[in-house]
């Protein structure tokens, strides 16, 4: 009997005599062994009967084996062989562990079940007296390619400022089909109006918010601006009322406020309400002396810098020239800034620049999409501007 069993596991091993020797020497296994006589310890022979749903019992333990040791089952198949049960399974060899869990499992269903394991032929074999006896092949698994990263696109944010005043200048704006972010004055009249435009448009709105400048009165950001004499409580009470009048809103930056900018301690202030409220913030950097971004940077929040003012002389052509210088800071950073203001120059520059920001490869965003979320470097400065 078991010189039967031995000579089934000693060519399950043999992978060089191959799989057509192997069922010739099987095939007498299940005819001509003798069958061991009942005892108390071993119960009588499996009956003819019984004899697939054993198989079956086997197989379904071999699988679940493979499954708990993280195969998935598109990874593994059976194929019958003749007198052989063949598992293909496309997986890395299994471990010690895993065949000594397997021995014990397949043992409490058969106890005179053996499992033997060649590493090198990368096989484990299963058999027992009078069954046909099963033949997992391991071969390693496709390496699963990993495409190359795709280099980020060099992307530029173009922020409208100065917006609320003119519904028709808006309405123009929001057809040209580059995502401008309008940045909306609070206290113009048809703040919310431009707003609910631009939302519907499927453009970013950022609150421009009024600060004082530098020489002020002769500047004057509006009515009910942010002011350095006002108190914690006021300041407060005004940026709140912003909110209120231009809904849609997901980041702020400065208007003027060449003067507020550089007081840190109220800067410190509106960024935290701003942060509270799940907005970012983008320095205008009206003057090389702002606190803004780096307090920004150092309460945690999503911020970025102006870099380019396109429309500081209203000229077409001029304008289009701080565009090409505008590209040309982004490809350098990856990302750039450029702020402008309702002129109808700026508009025709704009709707004359689709095909150049096209031809460049360089990608017009919403400002959300430039921000920074890195700690802060020692400086950042660009050229001043108004304000």
């Amino acid at each position: 009997m078991w010189l039967a069993v031995l000579f089934v596991l000693g060519f399950l091993l043999m992978a060089l005599v191959g799989l057509s020797h192997l069922r010739r020497q099987v095939r007498p296994l299940a005819t001509s062994a003798p069958r061991p006589a009942a005892s108390p310890a071993v119960s009588a022979p499996y009956p003819e009967t019984t004899e697939k749903p054993l198989l079956e019992e086997i197989r379904v333990e071999i699988e679940s084996a493979l499954v708990r040791n993280g195969i998935q089952l598109q990874n593994f198949e059976v194929r019958p062989q003749g007198d052989l049960i063949l598992f293909l399974v496309r997986s890395d060899f299994p471990a010690v562990p895993w065949v000594e869990d397997l021995t014990r499992r397949l043992q409490g269903i058969v106890p005179g079940v053996h499992v033997q394991s060649d590493p090198v032929r990368r096989m484990i074999g299963v058999a027992w007296e009078g069954e046909r006896p099963f033949l997992l092949r391991f071969h390693p698994p496709v390496p699963v390619p990993v495409p190359e990263p795709e280099p980020e696109r060099i992307r530029v944010a173009i922020i409208m400022d100065d917006l609320g005043r003119d519904r028709r200048f808006a309405a123009e704006l929001a057809k040209i089909p580059l995502p401008v972010t309008f940045s909306i004055l609070p206290n113009e009249r048809h703040a919310a109006w431009t707003a609910a435009l631009a939302h519907e448009a499927g453009r970013e709105v950022m609150i421009h918010l009024p600060m004082q400048p530098r020489n002020y009165p002769e500047a004057d950001p509006g009515s009910d601006a942010l002011m350095v004499d006002l108190s914690a409580p006021e300041l407060l009470s005004r940026l709140g009322g912003y909110f209120d009048r231009v809904p849609h809103a997901v980041g702020g930056n400065n208007h003027m406020g060449s003067l507020f900018v550089e007081d840190r301690q109220r800067m410190e202030l509106v960024l935290s309400d701003l942060k509270r409220r799940g907005l970012f913030f983008i320095d205008s950097l009206t003057t090389p002396r702002s606190t803004g971004y780096l307090t920004a940077k150092q309460l945690g929040m999503p911020v970025a810098v102006r870099d380019v003012f396109l429309d500081n002389e209203q000229n077409v052509g001029r304008i289009g020239r701080q565009i090409d210088h505008l590209i040309a800071v982004a490809g350098k950073k990856g990302r750039a800034v450029g702020i402008c203001h309702p002129y109808p120059e700026t508009l025709e520059a704009l709707r004359r620049s689709v095909e150049r920001f096209r031809a460049k490869g360089v990608e017009v965003v919403g400002a959300s999409r430039v921000l920074e979320r890195e700690p802060a470097p020692a400086a950042a400065l660009a050229e001043p501007g108004s304000g």
